[in-house]
């Protein structure tokens, strides 16, 4: 699983457009869709429709993805972590984010400023680390 994240994967913080709430997300992709039926199998996520996704090159290939948020996520980053390679850093961010968040929260104990800044800095820095092109 570990190469899989490593080599066909992301690790990022996915903001909802409609609410703004911060998530953690671990996504793989791959033009074999045998993959993302056997992660989905075997580590749980949403079901997989068969339909690949088209990119806007229309000579690129049709990939599939797979991906898992939240708690979910979190399992499989600190599962993959010993083995990572080049995913590393965005996987102590991932990690780092997760611990801002406690089971007791709710709309009468919202997030402080400080909750709020703490999870925005780390979503810009795996942002930095996922940038693509050269660095």
């Amino acid at each position: 699983m570990a190469a899989f994240v490593d080599g066909e994967g992301s690790i990022f913080i996915r903001s909802d457009k409609a609410t703004g709430h911060l998530a953690l997300e671990v996504s793989i992709s791959n033009t074999d869709p045998r993959l993302t039926v056997w992660l989905r199998e075997t580590f749980g996520g949403p079901k997989c429709s068969g339909e690949p996704r088209f990119l806007p090159n229309k000579k690129a290939k049709k990939f599939y993805q797979w991906s898992l948020r939240s708690k979910h996520a979190e399992e499989i980053v600190l599962g993959v972590y010993p083995w990572l390679l080049l995913k590393k850093q965005q996987a102590e961010i991932a990690i780092a984010f997760r611990r801002t968040f406690s089971d007791g929260r709710n709309q009468s104990n919202p997030l402080t400023s400080l909750e709020l800044t703490v999870r925005e800095d780390l979503r810009s820095k795996i942002r930095v680390l996922n940038k693509r092109g050269a660095a």
